[in-house]
């Protein structure tokens, strides 16, 4: 089973050569490493120069942001599942092992995903995020379960999507964030099955320059716009518990998953 890991890279040389680490010292082997860098000009192309030899493909030109540059990347990819990892976050050791051997098992999923960490700049674990089962409504309200940085999926079911979808890209190249949850709810109205791993496959780095940390009303402007949308497909009901403040929430989640990481 081969795994094709996307990297959109845009001036994030203080921390893309620990992603690309985090990924070439996986015990899995199988993999493919494809880079669209919108033409960065803080020394990540040194960096990816560096390790061409080691890339399957990858560009340095200017592009039109995340989505662009995940479409320019999937195009090359010839895996039979993807992953897709950000310039300035990590994978977990074990990661690509473990998820191939869930894969392998199950050859009925099409989405496998896994609990995520927060890290800082100096990669120093701040927070440890445990999935939960897959839900639409929780994913809907709340935008979590799934998370890029601890996911992978299956190549053919994306490529039918594409194709069912009238050509169109992958990643909605409208969208300047939440790109990933808008590409999960499109693959569950196309009848995606999804499955959780007890696995930490991932790490998502908060810093200065962030994206959505110096833009987070941006960010949860643009989410939310996504999920109007979104409801308009999906009849649901508000759930007296969906009803909760969302920190308390997500308190009790995560220590139903903690609980059920133990025993």
């Amino acid at each position: 089973m081969k795994l094709s890991i996307l990297m959109p890279s845009y001036n994030q040389a203080q921390y893309l050569e620990q992603t690309l680490h985090s990924i070439f010292s996986q015990s899995y082997s199988n993999f493919e490493v494809l880079v669209a860098d919108g033409g960065s000009t803080d020394g990540s192309v040194d960096i990816l120069k560096k390790y061409s030899s080691r890339l399957a493909w990858w560009v340095s030109e200017r592009d039109g942001g995340q989505s662009h540059a995940l479409n320019k990347a999937y195009k090359h990819a010839t895996g039979d599942y993807l992953a897709w990892q950000n310039s300035d976050d990590t994978f977990e050791p074990y990661a690509f092992e473990r998820a191939a051997a869930i894969l392998a098992a199950h050859p009925d999923v099409d989405f496998l995903y896994g609990n995520h960490r927060l890290i800082d700049e100096h990669s120093d674990i701040v927070k440890s995020y445990y999935a939960i089962d897959f839900d639409i409504s929780t994913k809907l309200y709340e935008n979590t379960i799934v998370y890029n940085q601890a996911l992978f999926w299956r190549k053919s079911f994306s490529d039918r999507m594409f194709h069912s979808d009238a050509g169109r890209a992958p990643f909605n190249e409208h969208l300047r964030f939440v790109m990933d949850a808008e590409f999960v709810f499109r693959a569950y109205q196309h009848g995606a099955v999804f499955r959780r791993a007890p696995y930490f496959f991932g790490s998502f780095r908060m810093h200065s320059k962030n994206k959505t940390s110096t833009l987070d009303d941006v960010f949860q402007q643009e989410y939310l716009k996504v999920r109007k949308e979104l409801f308009r497909t999906f009849s649901l009901r508000k759930e007296k518990w969906l009803q909760l403040p969302l920190k308390i929430r997500r308190h009790l989640l995560a220590i139903l998953s903690r609980i059920e990481a133990l025993t």
